[in-house]
């Protein structure tokens, strides 16, 4: 489960099993429609995706990264 807390721009992966927390990078407050993982949170490669409210857009990081990137969608 992702957490974002729109207050505090605090935002972190949640195992609602395990109870453990795995932080990421702070989230400015960006309206999305739903998230992606690209493999299992514990993985080095994991890489976090945020599809954009209006999909043309995703914002994305690696749990090790310093700050989102974000990658704009194009029709050809």
């Amino acid at each position: 489960m992702v957490i974002v807390d729109d207050y505090s721009s605090d935002c972190f992966l949640l195992n609602i099993i395990s109870q453990k927390k795995i932080d990421l990078t702070p989230w400015e407050k960006v309206p999305y429609q739903l998230w992606v993982l690209s493999a299992p949170p514990t993985d080095d490669n994991c890489i976090v995706g945020f599809v954009g409210e209006d999909s043309h857009s995703i914002t994305f990081c690696r749990t090790s990264d310093v700050e989102w990137a974000e990658h704009f969608l194009t029709r050809n």
